[in-house]
């Protein structure tokens, strides 16, 4: 995940990672977190919600093999940015065509998409009656000064797309960072390019979605850099959640606990693939990473102390009792990245990765090396108590599946 504004932070992770990876546990696990353009959406999972994002899920995994990149949905945005340059309105079939694609359809459904707002902004940018002179919305002015104004090159970045090997790029970035048995070929997800509303990026069993201006920018510098990166998050979120044990209950903050800790660990290796890459002098996104990497030390000591007491608390008390949603905004941030890149980092730099690569899905083992390496090089970081490690063993005891 691309954090493009560190004062919204959270906006990076209510996305449809989060969304779809939880959707291979029960749906009464509390609630999902979604994204919108403007908010912040909290809502417990409905059947429809939830029967149609498995559906799309398992097609996309169907689809696999028929081609690993979808350009329909941007494609289809061009169809009418392009109608509407002429002064024209677009035609059902052709404003269908792009509401209905795979994952314009999951945003609508989940909220994150109002259909009036878009067709009313895409009008508002396009058409040659309208302009943004006046007190454009946010997403009015990415349709403009990112996807109006560089539309030729778009268009170009999706033919070199189309012609380019982009799934061997991914595997070249990604597979130093797996075990052999998930960097598989077919592990790969698809990659949907499309019109995100903000510069962003995503990945969940099944996919990877790439705003395309995004994409343009990064894979014309390092072709499959962030798809690796995202690409890690999908292939480890699904050995993840075959790991451990289905929820018994409803409310279950255990597993909350367990999937915010694989939030943590996933990002601490995934950073380790392309921050130190889009911080290279000739980077299109070494400004935005060096400002997302701003207070990181004091904020990841921080988010680690207050873990640290939360698991000594917990294992005193004998039960975990927050929430996803309160671990994710209290004791993490920029939607995990802190405090996980610099516990990747710390584990990397340690000489230490191959002991985690075997098990990589597995959070708690990377919590340990983290320790590990804390205590090797005797780094200017906390580590984590011997009380709050027992309390991590006895809910993987509980809850890992045997092998």
């Amino acid at each position: 995940m691309v954090v493009t504004n560190p004062k919204t932070s959270i906006k990076s992770f209510l996305d449809f990672r989060r969304t779809i990876s939880k959707l291979l546990i029960p749906s009464d696990l509390l609630f999902h977190v979604m994204q919108s353009k403007k908010s912040i959406i909290y809502f417990s999972v409905g059947s429809i919600l939830l029967v149609s994002m498995c559906a799309t899920a398992q097609t996309m995994n169907e689809n696999i093999l028929e081609s690993n990149e979808d350009f329909s949905a941007v494609e289809a945005y061009f169809v009418l940015a392009d109608r509407l340059k002429e002064n024209k309105e677009p035609s059902e079939v052709e404003w269908d065509s792009f509401f209905q694609s795979p994952i314009n359809s999951m945003m609508i459904s989940s909220g994150a998409m109002d259909v009036i707002r878009f067709k009313n902004n895409l009008r508002q940018v396009y058409s040659t009656s309208g302009g943004i002179e006046f007190d454009p919305t946010n997403e009015e002015l990415i349709h403009h000064t990112k996807y109006k104004v560089n539309e030729k090159n778009l268009k170009n970045h999706i033919i070199f797309l189309k012609t380019s090997s982009v799934t061997d790029s991914i595997l070249k970035y990604l597979c130093p960072y797996l075990p052999g048995r998930l960097c598989l070929k077919q592990n790969v997800p698809k990659q949907y390019y499309i019109f995100y509303g903000s510069e962003d990026a995503t990945g969940g069993p099944g996919m990877v979605i790439n705003d395309l201006y995004l994409s343009y920018k990064i894979d014309s510098y390092r072709l499959g850099l962030l798809s690796a990166h995202e690409t890690f998050h999908s292939i480890v979120t699904k050995a993840f959640s075959e790991m451990i044990k289905p929820a018994e209950k409803g409310n279950d903050h255990n597993i909350e606990l367990l999937y915010f800790l694989s939030n943590i660990s996933q990002e601490g290796v995934a950073d380790l693939i392309d921050k130190n890459i889009l911080s290279n002098a000739k980077s299109p996104l070494k400004q935005k990473v060096e400002t997302l990497k701003s207070d990181e030390l004091s904020l990841t000591i921080e988010c680690i102390s207050k873990l640290d007491s939360l698991l000594e608390k917990s294992g005193r008390d004998g039960d975990f009792k927050l929430n996803f949603n309160t671990l994710f905004t209290d004791y993490s941030k920029n939607g995990g990245h802190i405090p996980g890149r610099l516990m990747g980092l710390a584990i990397k730099n340690s000489g230490l990765l191959s002991e985690l690569l075997p098990a990589i899905e597995d959070p708690i083992l990377f919590f340990e090396i983290y320790n590990k390496a804390v205590s090797k090089n005797k780094l200017n970081m906390p580590s984590f108590s011997k009380p709050a490690l027992t309390y991590l063993h006895k809910v993987k005891s509980e809850y890992y599946k045997s092998k």
